[in-house]
C-alpha cells in the first residue's frame, strides 16, 4: 500500500502482511513552495506516480531502483490530481490556473487546456477507457469532460445546484461516480445518456460526502462523510445505503482506495488527522 504525506516530501509504503512501513524522501522541486503530495497512481509496470501539489511537479518512483524522476511545470500551477492514459501520457489538473494539463514525459513537454467556466475549482479528475479526462468542477457545480482527440470541453451541471462535486471514480462501464460535498449526495454521470443521477446519503443536513470509490466486482460504491465517523456503502443494484461506524472518533478521511483483488474487496482508508493512520475495511 502506497501513501503520500500532504505536507512532507516523502512517499510511504506499507506491507500489510508484516506491518512494516518504509518512507522514501523525494527532492524539493521549487524553493519557497510548500512540501507534500496528494494523489498516488500506479502504472502497468508497477511504477508509482504522485502529484506534488504545491510544487507543480509530477514524480515517478521506481520501486525496483527506489529512484524518483520528476517533471516540474514552470508556471505557478498545482499538480495534485493526476491520471495516466493508455498512451503513457500524464494528465493532471490545477484549480489555481483553472486548467487541465498534459505531460509528455519523453519530451518533458506540458500542454495546457483551460476549462471554459471561470473559477471552476477543479477538485478531482479521472480518465475513462477512451482516454477522455473528467473533472469535478467544485466551484461551478458541474461535471466537465475533456476529449483529447478534439481538444474540446463539455460540461454538465449537477441536478442539485451548488453541490460542490469532488473526488470522482470511474467504474468498469466508464460511468463517473462522484461525491457532492454540499449536496448530501453521491452522483453518477452516465456517458451513454449524458445525464446525472443523485442519491442522498442520509437525512442529516450536515452530511458532507468527500470522496467515492467503486468496487466493480461487488457492484458497490463507497463514500465518506466528512462530518461524522461514518463510511457509507451504496449497493448499485438495490440503490440502498449501509452505514459503518469507524473504530475511533475524529477520523478525517480525504481519500479511499478500493482493492478488488480480495474477497470481499478491501477498502483502504488513510486517516488524515494526526498522528496519521491507515485503516483497512472489509465488509460482506
Amino acid at each position: 500500500v502506497w501513501y503520500t504525506d500532504h505536507f512532507t516530501s516523502v512517499l510511504g509504503r506499507l506491507d500489510p502482511k508484516t506491518g512494516e512501513i518504509k518512507e522514501f524522501p523525494y527532492p524539493h522541486a521549487k524553493p519557497g513552495k510548500q512540501d507534500g503530495a496528494l494523489q498516488v497512481t500506479l502504472d502497468r509496470d508497477g511504477n508509482v506516480w504522485l502529484g506534488l501539489i504545491w510544487q507543480g511537479t509530477i514524480a515517478k518512483f521506481d520501486p525496483r531502483t527506489e529512484k524518483f524522476t520528476e517533471w516540474t511545470i514552470a508556471e505557478d500551477a498545482q499538480a495534485g490530481f493526476l491520471g495516466l492514459d493508455s498512451a503513457g501520457l500524464v494528465w493532471f489538473s490545477s484549480s489555481r490556473t483553472n486548467s487541465i494539463y498534459k505531460l509528455e514525459t519523453q519530451t518533458s513537454q506540458f500542454t495546457k487546456f483551460t476549462i471554459p467556466t471561470k473559477n471552476a475549482q477543479n477538485y478531482g479528475m479521472g480518465l475513462d477507457s477512451q482516454g477522455r479526462v473528467y473533472s469535478c468542477e467544485m466551484g461551478a457545480g458541474k461535471i466537465g469532460r475533456f476529449d483529447p482527440k478534439t481538444e474540446k470541453f463539455t460540461e454538465w451541471p449537477t441536478p442539485t445546484p451548488d453541490s460542490m462535486p469532488r473526488r470522482p471514480a470511474i467504474d468498469a462501464q466508464d460511468r463517473l461516480w462522484f461525491a457532492e460535498f454540499s449536496g448530501d449526495r453521491i452522483g453518477l454521470f452516465d456517458p451513454k445518456t449524458e445525464t446525472i443521477r443523485e442519491w442522498k446519503l442520509s437525512d442529516n443536513p450536515y452530511t458532507s460526502p468527500y470522496i467515492v470509490a467503486v468496487d466493480n466486482k461487488s457492484h458497490v460504491v463507497w463514500a465518506t462523510d466528512f462530518n461524522s465517523n461514518l463510511i457509507y456503502r451504496f449497493d448499485i443494484k438495490t440503490q440502498k445505503f449501509t452505514k459503518f461506524l469507524l473504530p475511533e472518533p475524529d477520523i478525517e478521511i480525504r481519500h479511499l482506495y478500493m482493492d478488488e483483488s480480495t474477497t470481499p474487496g478491501t477498502l483502504w482508508i488513510p486517516d488524515y488527522s494526526p498522528p496519521g493512520k491507515i485503516l483497512r475495511l472489509q465488509a460482506w
